[in-house]
């Protein structure tokens, strides 16, 4: 990490309440936050503590990913993926229980942005595939 940026960083455990990790926790309020390649990482019990987590600091747009796919290490000690669900599952519970609307128009539009630049779309087509794009209703 660039030692200009490490001021900057507050190292998390996603797993537990945010809230209880700060000394002087301020709710602190963003338009966009973007969440990718994270939630497929962590055992499903935490599932919920990290979505709270997170929607705790959205205000109007969020960008996020989930992966449907095991890792190739499932069942090995470099398991990687915990935690995968579909795609339908990663919309509906954002929009159930979160209030948020998923915005298919935008998300296509993300998706065609990002699979034009060759490089992208070769290094990240398993991101580009699972990425969503939803708003605060």
């Amino acid at each position: 990490m660039d030692e200009t940026v490490k001021p900057h960083v507050q190292i998390l455990d996603l797993r537990k309440n945010i809230r209880d990790q700060f000394q002087n926790f301020n709710k602190k309020e963003f338009d966009l936050i973007i969440c990718t390649e994270i939630i497929e990482h962590l055992e499903a019990q935490f599932e919920d503590i990290f979505l709270n987590n997170m929607m705790h600091f959205v205000t109007r747009n969020l960008v996020f990913s989930w992966s449907p796919e095991w890792d190739p290490h499932r069942g090995t000690e470099r398991q990687e993926h915990w935690n995968p669900r579909p795609y339908p599952y990663a919309i509906n519970k954002l929009v159930k229980n979160y209030g948020l609307t998923f915005c298919e128009e935008k998300t296509s539009s993300l998706k065609k942005l990002l699979s034009g630049n060759s490089r992208i779309a070769y290094e990240f087509n398993h991101w580009i595939k699972n990425i969503m794009v939803s708003e605060m209703v």
